[in-house]
């Protein structure tokens, strides 16, 4: 906030009590010593800067991939030197399409995000006594603005009057806040500040419902301007996405330097080839143009151009599949990095549970006792049902309708109250004296809001109407136990049941509310604008306990299944972040199976341990020493020794036992529950948890954890935390859908199960397209190779290539459009392309290729027929025939290597009988007649017959060993899995 600012506040405050006492409106908000243009100059305009990419650039940036550079090069060698444009045409035009696409969602996206950040309109402001239009973009702090309904475009304090605004853009959920002016009394010794006084404070991104005010209802609504653009509370939450998203340089990424060291390694295997045949190719004395096509054959073959247009097809694919599950993509990319995750984050309240709960029942207090827990309206006592008609939410918009929770208003409903004006509610009361039941006019002199910086509690001071000047006004409130509890004289005059009631309920997972009422001191009550929650104590007497409301706290009918999903199939860490009280997220933390039962869970806080009494016994240690180190005991199921729950977000903050990296480290292997963190705060911890890292109080730099990090939330104050992460999903449809890459308007953290299967699905079809066209390119090459070390002469001919190609094009789009399996399964895939299982694998098949191939002049030698250089037509027919099969038997290993992550692959494993049966048509054809086919596509016609029978029979027995040993593969992998 500006320096200055507080001061400027009351010396506005003060004015505007003089101006209703008579005063001029001149003297209120004089410029001053600070005009307002050299304010406009410091502060600059009330607008949340971003810049403005058109498509274009966003389009140059998907092709400035070195994929797609590689692809250009090879696309344009391709069609110069052979003269193959069909083939290249096709894979020119699918790259194209799909960068388009891409290019076309994140251009959305920022405009989207930009029509939130800077929403403008004509605000009234008032000058010098007079009231002027001004656009909100002019805005400075310091200025004094008449509130109005709508999108509130910064943050304000409110001088006069009072509003109703809807703060679940910021704070994700759906309730709505009274807002009342500034009293600087009710903060003794404090100055202004609006993270702090925020019932006095409409932020930026709220929405103001409605306006009034109760001090006289001809006077508008009056607010000073404390923060503007980057400043302001929507400005801070997408700062972080602002500035670094867009990188229109080389990224050279973990991924991408993978995928370049694994082409790397192909062109390097490819070009050994090509230097071996050489000395072969100078001892024919061929011609230059030889040397010409061999050059250009490895520079075209060592990564097949398709490779990009494959990723983009599957890719697109990936998009459209989720989309038909009601979740939409933004950012590509962010997708293929749900495969590598191995911890994912939920927010509780609209995550994992229900927004907010509904009430289960009362427990009233009778004679000092807590009487049993009663669902009826009409059993609830006339005091308890007195507190919660004026201690709730609500607030008359008009005539017969009420802003504020749904539950809320059933509640108001069953209590047959209803609201005569803003501050007169009228509902049936039973007289304790007469005992018969009257209705009853009770006016509201004072309201205190909730405060969750200072006390987590609210209350009114009412009085019955038409009770005359002698009245006692008598204050209600309601509010956390924990806080309420020493205005009731402390944990010796609380009723035997308390704990019972208080703590059980709370361990069974339900919100308890304790509602007490009191008498406000005769010397307070002349003027009750003096009172506040902070000396509540000072100017009230005889509080007593009324009851309790108990709220449940439910969970979505699917978190408990998502949590076991994540944590015993797929074997990932997860953990609950969340606002609400430790003890709440304790036990939503057992009901969900975060924690598993009869696994103790250690919370870190400083508040006293809970009585023995309670239903689940949760211990309370100091942090005077490293905890026990998690360490699963079970590879099939994961348990841990103790598990450790954060209360109030002290992580790297305030605790000094937790500034230094050792104690930090060792706190966080084991946290499973942050509870009470703040937006940016869950920002920080998953900073902490990944390979990021964060500068420490102590100055010192914690590394991170080095997880790859899921976070899953449903509200704009989840917008840092998602940013921060690996991969974020924000879920319900919620405003941080604008800024997520991925989102969905569906309430269920199952989007995140989804999301990683179908991302791992993606991430072995990206892996089988390097394998298939990295080794297909290399059988070419070691075909023509092959072809020149033999003959001297180059082996293929344009239509030879198109049938390879565009049969390995058809072979890749049946990986591609495989569909996910239905869970997630429990192993762990294998990330890199440059690792010993992958690489090992790849080696193989090549090397067994290279001696098959080898090997085919050594037989054709023996057989009589053959004279060498005479019958190199027959050669190489032979060669062309047995690297169709090799890319047959490559196909089959492709396809059952994504099996089974990807379900549909086992369906699409009806392809390779077609694709056998082809094979041994065609080989039919070409030993009865070789012009059936339009053509000698094999060049076989030159061999004998029984030659070509039996090359085709031990072809297509090698096909289908290769089959079968594929299939006993998979079973092995399956069994495993299980």
């Amino acid at each position: 906030m500006p320096a200055g600012i507080a001061q400027q506040i009351q010396t506005a405050v003060l004015a505007l009590t003089s101006v209703n006492q008579g005063g001029s409106w001149q003297q209120f908000n004089a410029p001053g010593s600070w005009p307002r243009r050299v304010r406009q100059a410091m502060y600059g305009p009330n607008l949340v800067p971003m810049a403005h990419f058109s498509f274009a650039r966003f389009l140059f940036a998907e092709l400035l991939s070195p994929l797609f550079l590689f692809q250009c090069l090879q696309i344009s060698m391709w069609a110069w030197g052979y003269v193959y444009y069909s083939y290249t045409m096709v894979l020119a035009a699918i790259v194209l399409m799909g960068c388009v696409l891409s290019a076309s969602l994140l251009h959305g996206q920022q405009k989207r995000l930009a029509a939130v950040a800077n929403q403008t309109r004509l605000v009234p402001i008032v000058n010098k006594g007079r009231v002027h239009a001004m656009k909100s973009q002019h805005l400075v702090p310091g200025d004094v603005i008449v509130v109005q309904p709508g999108q509130a475009v910064c943050d304000m304090v409110l001088l006069q009057g009072n509003a109703l605004t809807e703060e679940s853009r910021l704070t994700g959920q759906d309730n709505n806040m009274r807002k009342v002016a500034y009293t600087p009394e009710h903060y003794p010794g404090m100055k202004y500040d609006p993270d702090l006084q925020r019932p006095c404070t409409i932020f930026a991104g709220s929405f103001i419902q409605q306006v009034w005010n109760d001090m006289n209802e001809q006077e508008e609504c009056l607010a000073m301007v404390v923060r503007t653009g980057l400043n302001s509370a929507i400005g801070e939450h997408l700062s972080l996405l602002l500035y670094g998203r867009h990188n229109f340089r080389l990224n050279l990424t973990p991924e991408i330097k993978d995928v370049l060291q694994f082409i790397g390694l192909s062109f390097v295997s490819s070009a050994i080839l090509l230097l071996v045949t050489i000395p072969a190719m100078l001892q024919r004395q061929l011609p230059l143009i030889y040397y010409y096509y061999g050059l250009l054959n490895l520079l075209i073959n060592f990564a097949d151009p398709i490779l990009p247009a494959l990723l983009v097809i599957r890719r697109v694919i990936c998009i459209l599949r989720l989309r038909q599950k009601q979740i939409f993509v933004s950012d590509s990319l962010k997708v293929a990095a749900a495969a590598r995750l191995d911890m994912v984050l939920f927010d509780k309240t609209g995550t994992l549970t229900v927004a907010q709960g509904k009430l289960q029942g009362v427990v009233i207090c009778e004679r000092d006792e807590l009487v049993g827990m009663k669902t009826d309206a009409i059993q609830w006592g006339s005091d308890m049902r007195l507190a919660l008609a004026l201690c709730s939410d609500l607030t008359p918009l008009h005539r017969n309708t009420l802003a504020g929770h749904p539950d809320e208003k059933k509640v108001f409903k069953s209590l047959e109250a209803a609201y005569l004006d803003r501050n007169r509610v009228r509902l049936p009361l039973r007289s304790r004296s007469a005992g018969q039941t009257t209705m009853v006019t009770m006016q509201v002199l004072r309201r205190f809001e909730f405060e969750p910086q200072f006390l987590l509690m609210s209350g009114v001071i009412a009085v019955e109407d038409n009770a005359g000047r002698n009245a006692e006004p008598q204050v209600l409130l309601k509010g956390a136990p924990q806080e309420l509890t020493p205005l009731l004289g402390g944990r010796d005059k609380l009723p035997k049941a308390w704990d019972e009631y208080v703590i059980g309920w709370t361990r069974r997972g339900f919100r308890v509310l304790v509602f007490a009422g009191g008498k406000v001191n005769a010397a307070s009550q002349p003027d009750l604008s003096k009172i506040s929650l902070l000396n509540l104590k000072q100017h009230t007497h005889d509080i007593r306990l009324l009851g309790l409301a108990i709220y449940n706290n439910s969970l979505r009918a699917d978190s408990a299944s998502v949590i076991a999903e994540l944590q015993n199939r797929a074997h990932m860490r997860t953990m609950m972040v969340t606002g609400d009280h430790i003890w709440t997220a304790a036990s939503v933390s057992y009901a969900s199976g975060l924690v598993k039962e009869g696994v103790p869970l250690v919370i870190l806080d400083k508040t006293d341990p809970p009585p023995s009494s309670a239903p689940r016994q949760i211990g309370i240690e100091e942090i005077t020493s490293p905890p026990q180190r998690l360490v699963p005991t079970s590879s099939s199921e994961p348990s841990w020794q103790s598990l450790l729950a954060l209360d109030d977000a002290k992580l790297a903050s305030t605790e000094p036992q937790l500034s230094e990296p050792a104690m930090l480290q060792s706190v966080l292997q084991s946290l499973v529950v942050a509870a009470r963190m703040q937006s940016l705060q869950k920002a920080q911890l998953v900073k902490m948890l990944s390979c990021q890292g964060l500068l420490l109080p102590s100055k010192q730099h914690f590394k991170g954890m080095g997880h790859v990090i899921g976070f899953c939330g449903d509200g704009f104050n989840d917008i840092p935390a998602i940013h921060a992460t690996d991969i974020g999903i924000a879920v319900n449809a919620s405003e941080a859908a604008l800024t997520a890459p991925i989102f969905t308007s569906d309430a269920s953290a199952k989007v995140m199960c989804s999301v990683i299967m179908e991302a791992r699905c993606g991430l072995l079809v990206a892996n089988a397209f390097f394998k298939y066209m990295v080794l297909y390119g290399f059988l070419l090459s070691l075909l023509t190779d092959m072809a020149f070390f033999q003959t001297g002469s180059a082996a293929l001919a344009i239509s030879q290539y198109q049938v390879t190609d565009f049969g390995g094009m058809a072979i890749c789009l049946a990986m591609a459009v495989t569909s996910t399996c239905t869970h997630l399964r429990p192993c762990k895939l294998q990330h890199r392309l440059m690792s010993w299982p992958f690489l090992g694998s790849t080696c193989a098949f090549a090397a067994c290729a290279t001696v098959t191939q080898a090997l085919v002049v050594p037989i054709m030698r023996s057989l009589e027929w053959f004279n060498g250089e005479e019958n190199n037509v027959a050669y190489l027919g032979t060669a062309y025939t047995v690297m169709v099969s090799q890319i047959l038997c490559l196909a089959i290993c492709s396809l059952g290597y994504i099996y089974p992550d990807c379900k549909g692959s086992f369906k699409r494993m009806a392809v390779l009988p077609i694709l056998i049966f082809v094979s041994m048509l065609v080989f039919f054809f070409k030993i009865l007649e070789p012009t059936l086919l339009g053509g000698d596509l094999l060049v076989m016609s030159v061999c004998p017959f029984k030659f070509r029978l039996a090359l085709s029979g031990v072809l297509l027995l090698q096909t289908v060993l290769t089959a079968l040993v594929q299939l006993v593969v998979i079973r092995c992998r399956s069994a495993q899995a299980q």
